[in-house]
């Protein structure tokens, strides 16, 4: 389903955000120190990379994969990338 479509799952209402609010803050996520802020647009660029990655490894739609990472912004990353497969 496209953002809009009546779904209402995470992924979609984030695509629905990013459509919405681009350049708005998403994600602040201190790393050495330093916060570091991230726009929906940048946290959505990140997700593409992110399932990119995935698919290059052979990882397909349906395939289960496990996260092991500390509680930072990857953790919100790697929940939205399945809609992107």
């Amino acid at each position: 389903m496209t953002p809009g479509s009546g779904e209402r799952t995470l992924p979609a209402l984030f695509e629905e955000s990013v459509s919405k609010f681009p350049d708005h803050p998403f994600l602040l996520e201190k790393i050495d120190g330093k916060y570091r802020l991230l726009t929906y647009r940048e946290t959505r660029e990140y997700v593409l990379r992110f399932a990119a990655g995935l698919v290059s490894m052979g990882i397909r739609r349906g395939d289960r994969i496990a996260l092991v990472a500390e509680g930072r912004a990857l953790w919100v990353i790697a929940a939205l990338y399945r809609r992107t497969l």
